[in-house]
This record gives C-alpha cells, sequence and structure tokens, in this order.
C-alpha cells in the first residue's frame, strides 16, 4: 500500500535535504552501529556540503567531512586542538661545575703542590743515611744528646779481619766506671746503663789493641736505646811491630775520618728510612688532591691536601708551617656549590 509506505532513512533524508523548508536537525529513526552498539543519532544538515556534525545521545558532537549524501557512510575525525606554543626567556642556567674556580682556591693548591714536592725531596734525603741534609748519626746524636742518664745498652762483637770471632779480647770504655769485659767464644760482649752518645770503645789482647769511636742510641718510648755493633779488628800487619817489644799494649787508633763519623746501630737508622719512605707517600697523595682540588676549586678537597702537606714535615718543619696557613686559607673559601 503506497500511501501508507515508510520510506527508508536514505530516502527521508535525501527528500529533506532538497527541500528549502527541510529541517535544521533531522533525527533517524533507524540504528546506526558504532562500536558495535546501536544508538540514536541526531544529524545537522545545517549546510550541504563540507564538514557535518553528528549528534550522538551518548558520545557528543563527533565531526565528519563528507556530504550530506554520504552520510551512510561518514568519515569521522576528533575536533581540532590548538597548537601549544613554547617560547624562550633567554636566562641560562649555570650549573656548579661550570662556575669559575676562584683565584685564591688556585694559589692554595699551587702552595699545597710546591710543599709537597719539597715534601718528596725530604723523604728521599731520609732513605739516605750519610748523605743530604739529614744523616742519621746527626739525628740520632741530637736525639742521644737529650736522653737520661743509664739508658743505653751497648752490645757486640769483636771480629778478626777475616771474620772470625776474637775471644778472650777485653773491651774497656771511655766511661771509666765500667769495668772491662772479656769476650765470649763468638767474639761477643754487653754493657748496660750508659749514658746515650759519642764513647770510646778499646778492645786488646795483652799485646795489641784497637780503638773505635762509637755512638750509642737513645731509648725509644719506654724501651732503653740499645745499640748492636760488629767491630773488626785490623790485620796484624796495621800495628807498628817495632811496639811489640815497648812496656805495655801496642795500640792501634782509628782512622782520621772515624772521628766526626762515629759508628753506629744500622737498625736505628732503619726507623729513619721508614719514616723517609712515609713521607714521600704522604707527599705524593698530597700532591695528587691538591691538583684536583685546583681545578674543581673544593674548599674541603684544598683542606685535606693541607694535612698532607703539614704532615710531610718538609726542611726545617716548612711543611708543617706552610700547610697551616693553607688549611687556614681555606676556612674563609668559598664554595662553588
Amino acid at each position: 500500500m503506497d500511501g501508507g509506505a515508510v520510506p527508508s532513512p536514505s530516502n527521508a533524508f535525501e527528500n529533506a535535504s532538497s527541500k528549502s523548508d527541510a529541517p535544521s536537525n533531522l533525527e533517524i529513526p533507524a540504528s546506526v552501529a558504532m562500536g558495535g552498539a546501536h544508538q540514536n543519532i541526531t544529524i545537522d544538515v545545517g549546510s550541504t556540503g563540507g564538514k557535518q556534525t553528528v549528534v550522538d545521545d551518548v558520545v557528543g558532537p563527533l565531526v565528519y567531512e563528507s556530504t550530506v549524501e554520504d552520510v551512510r557512510k561518514p568519515s569521522l575525525s576528533l575536533p581540532e586542538v590548538d597548537t601549544a606554543t613554547f617560547a624562550s626567556t633567554g636566562t641560562t642556567l649555570l650549573l656548579p661545575s661550570n662556575q669559575p674556580v676562584s683565584m685564591r682556591a688556585r694559589i692554595i693548591a699551587i702552595i699545597v703542590v710546591f710543599t709537597c714536592a719539597f715534601g718528596v725531596l725530604n723523604g728521599a734525603d731520609f732513605t739516605v743515611p750519610d748523605s743530604g741534609l739529614y744523616k742519621h748519626r746527626d739525628i740520632i746524636w741530637n736525639f742521644a744528646k737529650d736522653a737520661p742518664q743509664d739508658s743505653a745498652i751497648f752490645s757486640g762483637r769483636i771480629l778478626q779481619h777475616d771474620g772470625t770471632p776474637a775471644v778472650n779480647w777485653s773491651v774497656s770504655l771511655s766511661d771509666l766506671s765500667k769495668d772491662p769485659l772479656h769476650t765470649g767464644q763468638n767474639g761477643e760482649f754487653r754493657f748496660q746503663a750508659l749514658d746515650p752518645g759519642r764513647m770510646w770503645v778499646q778492645a786488646h789482647n795483652g799485646t795489641h789493641a784497637r780503638r773505635w769511636h762509637i755512638l750509642l742510641s737513645g731509648p725509644v718510648g719506654f724501651e732503653p736505646g740499645v745499640t748492636h755493633l760488629e767491630l773488626i779488628l785490623d790485620p796484624s800487619s796495621a800495628w807498628n811491630a817495632s811496639l811489640d817489644a815497648e812496656p805495655g799494649v801496642n795500640v792501634y787508633n782509628p782512622e782520621a775520618e772515624e772521628y766526626p763519623n762515629p759508628h753506629y746501630d744500622p737498625s736505628a737508622a732503619n726507623y729513619y728510612v721508614m719514616a723517609g719512605f712515609a713521607f714521600i707517600f704522604l707527599s705524593l697523595i698530597g700532591i695528587v688532591i691538591a691538583a684536583i682540588a685546583g681545578r674543581s676549586g673544593d674548599p674541603s678537597m684544598l683542606r685535606l691536601s693541607s694535612v698532607f702537606a703539614f704532615f710531610t714535615m718538609g726542611y726545617y718543619g716548612v711543611g708543617c708551617l706552610l700547610g697551616l696557613l693553607t688549611g687556614l686559607a681555606t676556612i674563609w673559601l668559598p664554595s662553588r656549590e
């Protein structure tokens, strides 16, 4: 029956778009499938072409780009969004690492490096016993002359020039308060309760005698100073044979160079050798830290390098003085943080 026929949605849409008095909003009674769900959609046909708006009861307005004739197959897109615009303020962020190192920090670092370099030389001087500014026997003598009395022990052996023990030789000291001793089977002897410092010792067998100039070490801490020496006799040809017939003992006196350079215990010098290597080690660490601190300008690292410079001692205590001064100078040094 033609009079009561219901037009299809497409025909209704075409008719509405062709008439000037068609409504601006047309609600399609049919169902449109969107995402698997059937929803009522109202189409705004206010214009005959270009962008059209589909109003969904659930989603809201959707824009599609098609003509009214293609409404059955709309191409939907999201509304346009304004593009965000970024602008530069021209402000530069200066990191702590880009801050310039202060001139005072660099000067402190240079002073510490030079102080520690002299500390290396000072330590090397300590490792050489009989040369340089610090001679071991001079150091031992400086400590011994102020040591308490009767705080030294002197022990040793008397040996023939070929290394065999000088048995039953009489050993006497320039300290006349001590009675002479006789060497044992190994040429050994031992004196106690002596005054530290320089002393003469003489060994004789009734015919020939030999003297040595020695240096007795002072006490170390609570322990008495122990000096152990092996004294070697000269060959028989060293004595004047014409004096053997004279009354008394034919004495062979030390060479002239022995007077300013008395014999001392080499083991006592080991402490100063180890101290020398310690000074070198501390100085090298101080140089490395000062070099890093000079580039970074870090006051704490400069202060640490000054501590190492202080303990390098230096000649005449110069390292202690400069290390103290540079350490104090870092207190008011501004940080780069």
